[in-house]
């Protein structure tokens, strides 16, 4: 005899009843409580093995006016990120651009700071904000060995690895370099 001429498939039949379906352990009411959490368990394992490094492989000194003159001073050349911890690409860009190995090695010759505008009310901040005439955040800004900006490498916003080597591999960088090498 099949399951057909013993009417179990038509009512249910035995994979519905005892103990996974019905009055068992797994009941249906039970399952939809527990699917929420156990997909948003496993979504998270799946994320955690498939996000880029948030560790950023570039080592950054904090942002001050003394740190810029002493580079200027020293004829090095600087790097400056703004950046706030409320700002989603700023985070990107440390998790992603900052993370690249051939961005950190790019940044090697560079002075590296950071200038935390979190607090973009605050007067100091509001200083740095005026001074570099920033647009928004992310912003990051090159001054040359000669304590000027070079303004064509201004970034505003996400950037990614690719497009941050395109900068500071530009020509304008390089006749930069160069230029300050032969004085």
């Amino acid at each position: 005899m099949t399951g057909f001429e013993h009417g179990a498939f038509q009512s249910g039949g035995p994979h519905r009843a005892g103990f996974f379906w019905g009055r068992g352990f797994l009941t249906r009411s039970r399952l939809r409580r527990a699917a929420g959490p156990i997909l948003m368990i496993i979504f998270q394992a799946v994320g955690a093995g498939c996000s880029p490094s948030s560790k950023s492989l570039v080592e950054w000194q904090t942002y001050s006016d003394g740190a810029v003159a002493e580079a200027a001073a020293s004829q090095k050349p600087v790097v400056i990120d703004f950046y706030a911890d409320w700002c989603v690409p700023c985070s990107d860009m440390e998790r992603t651009t900052y993370a690249d190995p051939r961005v950190a090695e790019a940044l090697e010759p560079y002075v590296r700071l950071k200038a935390d505008l979190t607090d973009m009310r605050s007067p100091e901040n509001e200083a740095v904000i005026e001074t570099f005439g920033l647009e928004g955040l992310p912003a990051v800004v090159f001054i040359g060995r000669d304590g000027s900006e070079i303004a064509e490498a201004r970034m505003f916003g996400y950037v990614s690895p690719r497009e941050f080597l395109k900068v500071l591999n530009s020509p304008v960088m390089q006749e930069r370099a160069r230029r300050i090498s032969e004085a």
